[in-house]
């Protein structure tokens, strides 16, 4: 997730969902807020936030990352022409990445 392409946080809560039908839902919403939380503080994805009325991105700090993934409107999933926010690997995060990825 967020290699390829650029992935919303409700993509990951969708993903583990699936993987763990038993789980709680705000069990596995505190998983997914700590998972990007760490992967935000250790440099490997940034949150962009996307404008539909201009069509641009803006790149979240880490403080402002961090505030929006505490957030419960992230994982809720948004129509097509809403603004949203959405993860992508960064330079570091794709290299860590790929040095780990299983050969097909």
């Amino acid at each position: 997730m967020g290699v390829e392409d650029s992935t919303g946080p409700w993509e990951l809560l969708w993903w583990l969902r699936d993987r763990f039908p038993d789980e709680d839902e705000p069990n596995l919403l505190a998983v997914a807020q700590a998972a990007l939380t760490q992967l935000v503080r250790d440099g490997l994805i940034q949150l962009v936030s996307w404008d539909p009325d201009t069509n641009t991105e803006r790149g979240l700090d880490r403080a402002e990352s961090e505030r929006v993934v505490r957030g419960r409107e992230p994982w809720d999933g948004c129509g097509p022409l809403q603004p949203h926010v959405r993860f992508t690997a960064t330079a570091a995060g794709e290299r860590a990445y790929y040095a780990h990825a299983l050969p097909v």
